[in-house]
């Protein structure tokens, strides 16, 4: 069964959506994903205004590339709204999906 981005979190449904994700520098890049690996919802050092609470899952390739400040993560719509809170974010841009069913083809 493939995963369509629909997650079910207290009875309500949630759509998940791969965003590409431009930091400051690579240094605060590293460190915000250090937060981001890891459920912070019992963490008090940590602002859930600026950072989502629950483990977000990143692109291993663009992790490992030390020298951008960019990374692609998957991410719920009011999470987007979070990280745009953070001082050392640039941007948060959708990715485009292409499905083969849309193209006209005989």
């Amino acid at each position: 069964m493939e995963f369509d981005g629909l997650i079910e979190k207290n009875n309500k449904q949630y759509v998940e959506k791969e965003y590409i994700v431009t930091f400051t520098s690579v240094a605060k890049k590293n460190e915000i994903l250090q937060h981001l690996e890891i459920d912070t919802s019992k963490d008090d050092n940590i602002d859930s205004n600026a950072i989502p609470d629950r483990k977000i899952l990143s692109d291993i390739d663009s992790k490992n590339d030390s020298q951008k400040r960019n990374i692609l993560l998957t991410l719920e719509n009011d999470e987007v709204e979070i990280l745009y809170n953070n001082k050392d974010v640039i941007s948060i841009e959708s990715v485009s999906i292409m499905d083969e069913n849309w193209l006209d083809v005989e």
